[in-house]
């Protein structure tokens, strides 16, 4: 097995029929407003990292993400985490999308980094350890 075929097979099994809404949802729960999920298809570094945020210190400090740059997935709740992840990958390892159907200024982020050099960043980023 191929480490791409590793990766999809697991990120079948843990995240099927989670979509990129559920990931907001749940990053709404959270108190700093900030959901992740990783995937590590072996002991060692993250193949994969998405983040959602939400709340509005954790969106600052994100600071200007340019919307020319977004993916634009059209609807959160029919695109799946496996789709998404797959997609950065066709994508070359990173991409950040806004959900469009939330007011602005307080418009969800998903970043996901599925290269070690976007995973390194996101974690850097976010205060994860490695």
């Amino acid at each position: 097995m191929t480490p791409i075929d590793a990766i999809a097979a697991q990120l079948q099994k843990e995240w099927g029929g989670e979509t990129l809404s559920s990931l907001c949802a749940e990053a709404k729960l959270q108190l700093n407003g900030t959901a992740y999920h990783a995937l590590r298809p072996a002991p060692g570094l993250r193949a994969v990292l998405l983040f959602c945020i939400t709340g509005k210190h954790e969106l600052k400090k994100l600071g200007k993400i340019p919307a020319s740059g977004a993916l634009g997935f059209e609807d959160w709740s029919r695109v799946s985490l496996f789709e998404a992840v797959t997609r950065t990958i066709q994508l070359g390892g990173f991409v950040h999308d806004f959900d469009r159907r939330e007011a602005q200024g307080n418009t969800p982020v998903v970043l996901i980094a599925a290269d070690p050099k976007s995973v390194a960043t996101l974690e850097k980023m976010f205060g994860l350890q490695p």
